[in-house]
């Protein structure tokens, strides 16, 4: 209905208003980064929420995804985000999304830090896993899903709570562990990456 409206309206001060509360409806203001993967060719993943956390795409193919296009990689290309200062996780609940159709067992789907600290969405066997690390040289917080998925288009999805990490599979809850608190830090250490593993992806 907004949208028509801004299309068809000749009020100036309405399509403003309309505009306005387009804006303040879209779910993308609720989104700290969103990338759809579907630049036709180009060296750049854009952040889709306009918050300006745009990536480089270093050796991935573009290709037809689930919907629209996707990014192909082939184990060695990835999405390189740096460390953005406004996708901060320190001290906060975040969740990190992605559509994937694995070629491979094992690898990376998206991930930020290192051995110090950080997070990771990944495939281990087949099997979804999303995992923390709050501080150097303390156990990492797993969580595991049974399922096998590697083969066919699958949504995942991580979940950082104050108490609890969760591994959402295709919007089912597929695996919960406890943790003692959030991300201490940002983690300076490594940054942003999506993909390094054989697959076709496509952020949700």
């Amino acid at each position: 209905m907004l949208l028509e409206l801004l299309e068809h309206e000749r009020d100036a001060t309405v399509r403003e208003a309309a505009a306005q509360a387009a804006e303040d409806l879209s779910p993308l203001r609720r989104l700290m980064g969103w990338w759809r993967f579907d630049e036709a060719g180009g060296g750049m993943a854009k952040d889709r929420t306009g918050h300006g956390n745009n990536g480089k795409v270093l050796g991935c193919k573009t290709v037809e995804g689930r919907i629209g296009r996707a990014l192909e990689f082939d184990g060695k290309s990835y999405v390189e985000l740096g460390r953005p200062a406004n996708l901060p996780m320190a001290d906060r609940e975040f969740t990190v999304a992605a559509w994937v159709k694995a070629a491979a067992d094992e690898g990376v789907v998206v991930a930020r830090g290192g051995a110090f600290c950080g997070f990771s969405l990944y495939l281990k066997e087949g099997r979804p896993c999303f995992g923390i690390r709050r501080q150097q040289n303390r156990p990492a917080y797993i969580a595991r899903a049974d399922q096998q998925v590697a083969g066919r288009w699958v949504h995942l999805a991580g979940v950082v709570r104050t108490d609890r990490i969760e591994l959402f599979v295709d919007g089912r809850l597929a695996a919960s562990t406890n943790i003692p608190g959030l991300l201490l830090s940002d983690c300076g250490q490594g940054g942003w990456r999506s993909g390094s593993m054989p697959a076709t992806a496509r952020p949700s």
